[in-house]
């Protein structure tokens, strides 16, 4: 074959159709002739893996077919590629030969399908709603004419929910949360709530503001472009209230009293689901600036903008997790300390978590620990520790100020246990530990070092001296759980945004930083900067012999100015009533109980979807992200079919964008079904199903 090639005698590619083999088989025989090793390797030519099958070989093919062969077996006696003729099998291009579809008979379906079906069959499209919609007489979506009436008059509370079978209803996927949000106690102590007439019950509206969040939708203004109709399907209503309407209820209901006794009540409840948490809690402040010109709202330093802006201050407590439990929120901001003894220690008494005969802060006995508070070095304050330790509480802290390095032969390595919401995590870290001795410390603490990769030491200060090192160092770094709330309820809850345009004005009894004082503070500041300056300037003269006269006759004038101010500002107090500023400086605040209202269904939604996060099991190999996943199918469509006969309320969910997430919700659905939960106000068991 090499010589025929040689002498030109034929082409590579006649050659290779001559011995039905490849052109690169003929190529590569050519160059292994030429290096002289032909003879001992010689390369093998097989058959050609056709890419087309003529008219012979189909003919022949179809026969072997016919006969009862397989497509292997037939394809391996035609010398052809198998899985050429499984192409072509497939397509019906094998003369004489046309294989049998096997014809898939449905199961005869149960009688509890067929009424599914004819339930399916008989409910309104997304086209027949909207027509509907838009014809009703009061308005879009309000067709419930006589409950209206009669709710406007006074004559009777609004109509319990009631459903109708519709098919498609945008974002009827929320109802999977429905028992999350159940169990976490949405509709608790609804007792504790006033009474509010109105078509809307307070079960409703409570509903409706937890289904709002959990689809995203931030803040009341959003639902001004949201679909009325398909919202009142998913409540059981004719339609949802309009924004003026739930802005009323929610004043409403949203009252000093009410809301107290509201957290407090939820509070109890969720300590009491988790008993072995509620030994350690984290304490963290949260910003919420104010970006509106109606008000004069007091200033504070927001930490991740690196500015001093107008804002509300509210103080956050989490159980170990990062799991919300208490807000606080304030007019004037008080700093950590002063919050943490004014308000903080008395709220923990009510909760039960400290006894209320606690020691006062002047006895010098120490009493065992039976609650960890944790927080960042804002509440450092060792005399704040020892009042602390003396009632019962032990700190967690990171250490202030400068430390001189540890040996790094100190160190030992040790697997701590990091809790967080969805479970815990396990680190290698690099720990030592040693009797904390500070000048005036007079109690008996605790310095816990971490030794970082790139050799940094972090310094723990605890006044826990029962606690375990690991325990120690797993506790304070799961207290970055609380800071990725406050970044999650941002991003995905809205928890900056302002729930009304009403601001309130600031307790007059409420201390407040004098506004001259604060003038005079900038002022002086002002100078000292320009006095460091022109001190620069006389130091840096390159000449001796210069004349620096003016500028030393500038520079003590700066200093005489600066000696004024300060004696000035001396004479100021520092803090004032807000009752005694002027009309043009007095101060404004958010509405304290609307604003609590608000951020208590945050925290009943994220703990409800916390809740459902294992159950899609979101860890395992190949499976989406949980809370990915969860937002997703919120805000998927869905079918709802009542079955008033039997009791049920059939949520049909449509299929996700992949088989993974689909296995994962079929997961979490036989979960929840298996609770048997029923609609609220309802006999109605939910049941819910994946689309075929």
């Amino acid at each position: 074959m090499g010589h025929i090639a040689f002498f030109k005698l034929a082409t590579q590619k006649q050659i290779a159709e001559q011995f039905q083999v490849h052109r690169n088989t003929v190529s590569a025989a050519l160059q292994t002739y030429r290096r002289g090793d032909g003879v001992k390797k010689t390369p093998q030519i097989k058959a050609k893996s056709w890419t087309a099958i003529d008219e012979e070989t189909g003919r022949r093919l179809g026969e072997l077919l016919a006969q009862g062969r397989s497509i292997r077996s037939a394809a391996k006696a035609c010398r052809v590629n198998h899985e050429t003729v499984r192409r072509y099998v497939h397509a019906g291009r094998i003369p004489g030969f046309q294989p049998e579809s096997p014809q898939l008979e449905r199961p005869a379906a149960t009688p509890a399908e067929a009424r599914e079906d004819s339930r399916l069959a008989a409910a309104s499209d997304r086209t027949e709603r909207d027509q509907n919609d838009r014809q009703a007489a009061m308005g879009m979506g309000a067709q419930d004419i006589p409950g209206r009436v009669a709710a406007s008059i006074g004559e009777q509370a609004g109509p319990k929910p009631h459903f109708s079978a519709a098919r498609a209803v945008k974002q009827a996927g929320v109802l999977v949360a429905l028992p999350a949000l159940l169990e976490t106690g949405l509709l608790r102590h609804l007792d504790q709530l006033p009474e509010s007439k109105g078509y809307y019950r307070p079960a409703n509206l409570l509903l409706f503001l937890a289904f709002m969040f959990l689809t995203r939708v931030c803040s009341v203004e959003q639902m001004r472009y949201q679909s009325p109709g398909e919202w009142g399907k998913i409540l059981g209503s004719d339609r949802s209230p309009e924004v003026t309407t739930l802005r009323r209820r929610i004043r409403q209901l949203a009252t000093s009293k009410a809301m107290d006794s509201w957290q407090s009540n939820l509070a109890k409840d969720w300590l009491s689901e988790d008993p072995e948490e509620t030994a350690t809690l984290y304490l963290d402040g949260h910003v919420k600036v104010y970006h509106g010109r109606k008000g004069n709202l007091p200033r504070h330093f927001v930490s991740r903008q690196k500015l001093c802006l107008p804002a509300a201050v509210s103080y956050w407590l989490h159980a170990l997790g990062g799991t919300p439990l208490l807000c606080l929120h304030q007019q004037i901001d008080s700093k950590m300390i002063q919050t943490l003894q004014q308000d903080i220690l008395p709220q923990l008494r009510e909760l039960g978590l400290l006894s209320a005969n606690s020691q006062e802060p002047a006895s010098s006995t120490v009493t065992p620990p039976v609650l960890n508070l944790i927080f960042d070095r804002e509440g450092w304050s060792p005399k704040l520790f020892g009042e602390l330790a003396r009632q019962g509480v032990a700190c967690i802290t990171w250490r202030k100020g400068k430390v001189q390095p540890w040996s790094e032969q100190e160190f030992v390595a040790r697997e701590v246990r990091i809790p967080g919401p969805c479970g815990s995590v396990i680190r290698r870290l690099s720990l030592a530990e040693k009797p904390l001795e500070l000048k005036g410390w007079d109690i008996k603490a605790r310095e816990i070092r971490c030794l970082r990769s790139d050799g940094r030491q972090s310094s723990i200060i605890t006044t826990n001296n029962q606690m375990d090192i690991n325990q120690v160092a797993g506790s304070i770094l799961s207290r970055w759980s609380q800071e990725n709330f406050f970044l999650y309820a941002r991003r995905e809850f809205g928890l900056d945004h302002l729930p009304v345009h009403e601001l309130e004005p600031v307790d007059p009894a409420e201390k407040v930083v004098n506004p001259p004082w604060r003038r005079l503070k900038k002022a002086i500041a002002k100078l000292k900067n320009r006095l460091g300056h022109l001190t620069r300037r006389i130091d840096a003269q390159s000449k001796p012999t210069q004349p620096v006269g003016k500028l030393q006759t500038k520079k003590t004038d700066l200093a005489k100015e600066l000696q004024e101010l300060c004696q000035t500002q001396k004479s100021l107090p520092e803090h004032v009533k807000a009752g005694d500023l002027s009309p043009s400086e007095q101060l404004e605040a958010l509405p304290r109980p609307v604003r609590q209202f608000y951020d208590l269904i945050r925290m009943i939604v994220y703990r409800a979807e916390t809740a459902l996060t294992p159950l899609v099991n979101g860890n395992r190999k190949g499976r989406p992200h949980s809370r990915s996943l969860l937002k997703s199918v919120f805000k998927s469509e869905a079918d709802i079919l009542p079955d008033e006969a039997n009791g049920e309320l059939v949520i049909r969910l449509l299929n996700q964008s992949n088989k993974a997430q689909n296995q994962a919700l079929k997961e979490l659905l036989e979960t929840l079904n298996q609770k048997e939960i029923r609609f609220p106000e309802t006999n109605l068991k939910l049941v819910y199903k994946l689309a075929d």
